[in-house]
């Protein structure tokens, strides 16, 4: 079995109910809740990065270079990088590859939103 890492980066799976204003967002405490999902379902094997805590569809370019910054900087052979829902990150992230060379030849890059 590879390595794994997920790179998490925000997304509704992290958000909370916001009783005051009847909506979701971020805890204030900062934490994602994919370890705790993972715990839940025996999978102890992926090391979970938390990287930010952003909706995707805020992101800009410093965002996304964190992200390629990241996976660079990764030693797993497998990177999961939590996205959100924003199915585009996956194409933005390959437009980055190409300008910065960063992401290193054989690392798998799977934006969770392409899951189907």
């Amino acid at each position: 079995m590879k390595d794994l890492r997920i790179i998490v980066t925000g997304g509704t799976i992290d958000k909370v109910h916001d009783p005051r204003t009847e909506g979701l967002a971020f805890a204030q405490g900062g934490a994602t809740h994919i370890p705790e999902i993972l715990r839940v379902g025996l999978c102890y094997f992926p090391v979970v990065e938390l990287l930010m805590l952003k909706d995707s569809l805020l992101f800009d370019d410093a965002d996304r270079l964190a992200i390629v910054t990241a996976v660079a900087a990764a030693p797993e052979e497998a990177i999961v990088v939590h996205d959100g829902a924003l199915a585009q990150l996956g194409e933005r992230l390959h437009g980055m590859q190409e300008v910065s060379g960063s992401i290193p030849l054989g690392s798998t890059i799977i934006p969770l939103s392409d899951i189907r």
